[in-house]
């Protein structure tokens, strides 16, 4: 057989295996499960307060907290909003999540946008 055969050749198995490894990467993506842990537990803010860092891990994700304003203890009389930033476990996305999916016992409200894990969580006054 001649060389230009071999060169066609190999740039065809070149190309079927960047599609057999484009596919095993987006099959993995897909096989993923949507979270449908949606309560989430977040201490409220009360007057001389520790601000909680970090939610309770599930099977499903664990997740940070921000606070804004941004105290080192809660002060009585402000409204405080929680930022939750979750990140997935293994075999999980958030890709399928509707908007506000999540609840916070004693939150005002709590609101994220659809496919995201970013979860705004605003408080009543601290007591």
């Amino acid at each position: 057989m001649s060389k230009p055969f071999f060169k066609i050749f190999g740039v065809l198995i070149t190309i079927l295996m960047l599609f057999a490894f484009a596919a095993c990467s987006d099959d993995d993506e897909d096989s993923a499960v949507t979270i449908s842990l949606t309560n989430i537990a977040i201490t409220a803010p009360m007057n001389s307060g520790t601000p909680q860092a970090t939610i309770t891990a599930t099977t499903q994700y664990s997740g940070t907290i921000t606070w804004a304003p941004d105290h080192t203890s809660f002060k009585s009389g402000t409204n405080y909003v929680a930022t939750v930033t979750l990140t997935p476990s293994n075999g999980f996305t958030v890709k399928g999540l509707p908007e506000n999916a999540f609840l916070v016992a004693g939150a005002e409200y709590v609101s994220n946008e659809a496919d995201s894990g970013v979860i705004t969580v605003g408080f009543p006054p601290a007591p």
